[in-house]
């Protein structure tokens, strides 16, 4: 299939997911469908719930309604297949799925939280220069401090450094396992051609204080990886990370047109981290729909009839999983 997402390409998927992930692909009539569905076990009861929470892509699709109604239908019967109960799918604030996407009982569109989406400017210092004046101060005094690098996949020392301050900065907040990304697999990403991997060092200890990935994908730059130092070199690195990834898209012409900075930790955009990143997308965001499935009915019922654990719910995504899928 043309014009197929990189969130869908087996390299992608593998880094990110392992083996957890299967491939869905449909053709017929003159219509496509492919999705990659990311498998989560209920418990212990070997049944699956499906959720791919990195970036912001969406199925593969190419026809009209009548023609996604009839894919829908039969990815929902592959799912019975391979014991996948439901499915939290997430769509493109900036795609076309949600305008063909069918309303039924057993497929509901959802609002989650609000996505920091920047319309990539003309130029950097324009950019500079349209940020908050506390940003423009952080950044001028950081340039005096700090250096940015593009971390190769074959630097394993500086690989190293980036995945343990990832995991530091998830295990500060509680951040599910499914969050951590290994330095194996961060090789692994390093060296896909579409994704870059941004280093901010302070200059006179060339210590790492700031890093972050980010997938070119289609006509977007999504970024999916941060970790940050909250010692006192790191001061100002994260301001200049998020700079930075602006640069690098508009070094990438018109290629680009959003950046994707993502969200917080709050359903409705009311925390700390999705302030900051709606500073430098310049206060532009939108909301992230998904289409909550139903795929098999009858085992969504055995499943409400179990005693269910207590879970701590560490993660907007968490919070409307629960409100969709009441069973899980």
């Amino acid at each position: 299939m043309k014009n197929i997402s990189i969130f869908h390409s087996s390299e992608f998927l593998n880094a990110f997911y392992g083996s957890t992930w299967m491939r869905f692909s449909k053709q017929a009539d003159g219509a496509a469908f492919e999705h990659t569905p990311v498998l989560n076990e209920i418990d212990d009861t070997g049944l699956y719930y499906s959720e791919a929470w990195r970036g912001y892509a969406e199925p593969y699709f190419s026809g009209n309604s009548v023609r996604l109604t009839s894919a829908l239908n039969d990815y929902s019967a592959w799912c019975r297949e391979q014991a996948i109960v439901c499915e939290l799918l997430r769509l493109d604030p900036h795609g076309k799925l949600l305008s063909h996407l069918p309303k039924t009982a057993d497929a509901q569109i959802r609002v989650g939280q609000p996505v920091a989406i920047l319309r990539v400017p003309s130029d950097y210092q324009s950019y500079l220069r349209s940020l908050p004046l506390p940003c423009q101060r952080i950044l001028r005094a950081g340039a005096k401090r700090l250096t940015v690098e593009i971390i190769r996949h074959d630097d394993a020392a500086a690989i190293a450094a980036a995945a343990e301050m990832h995991l530091r900065s998830l295990n500060r907040v509680g951040a599910a396992k499914k969050w951590v990304v290994r330095a194996e697999s961060l090789a692994a990403l390093a060296a896909l051609p579409n994704f870059v991997c941004v280093g901010i060092r302070h200059v006179s200890s060339q210590t790492l204080v700031s890093f972050g990935g980010a997938l070119f994908d289609q006509r977007a730059l999504h970024v999916l990886l941060v970790g940050n130092s909250l010692g006192e070199w790191g001061r100002g690195a994260c301001d200049l990370l998020y700079a930075t990834f602006v640069q690098q898209a508009i070094e990438r012409g018109s290629t680009v047109s959003h950046i994707y900075f993502g969200g917080g930790r709050s359903l409705d955009g009311s925390d700390s981290l999705f302030r900051f990143k709606l500073k430098y997308s310049l206060g532009e965001a939108l909301s992230c729909n998904y289409l909550a499935v139903v795929h098999d009915k009858k085992a969504a019922e055995q499943l409400a009839t179990r005693p269910k654990p207590e879970r701590v719910i560490s993660e907007p995504l968490g919070s409307l999983q629960r409100e969709c899928f009441p069973f899980l």
